[in-house]
């Protein structure tokens, strides 16, 4: 896929955020560029609202890409992200490919 520049935006489907996130004001969270194994494009972001959900979440990318990559999130996981850890998850296999994506939340 040299020379195209593909567009992995995910959001969130599903969850039950809880109002209130203690997650600092300026914050993002998510994976783009070098977090993204064998990237070609792809990005990541996960609304703050998430990391105070009480369900795990789905992720997908319904957005421009030819291809769409789905990743789940557990509550553990979102926590892990809310304290400041990082995590590594795989995405599902779409055209052949997956994606190992490393979540972070940045100032």
């Amino acid at each position: 896929m040299a020379g195209t520049a593909t567009l992995l935006l995910v959001h969130g489907c599903g969850g039950g955020g809880v109002s209130g996130s203690t997650a600092p004001s300026g914050t993002s969270c998510g994976a783009s560029g070098t977090a993204i194994s064998l990237n070609h494009g792809h990005a990541l972001v996960i609304p703050l609202m998430d990391l105070d959900s009480m369900v795990g979440i789905t992720y997908s990318s319904p957005g421009s890409a030819d291809h769409d990559h789905t990743l789940m999130l557990e509550v553990a996981q979102l926590r892990q992200l809310k304290g400041g850890a990082s995590v590594t998850v795989e995405a599902s296999v779409q055209s052949a490919h997956t994606h190992v994506l490393t979540l972070a939340c940045v100032s």
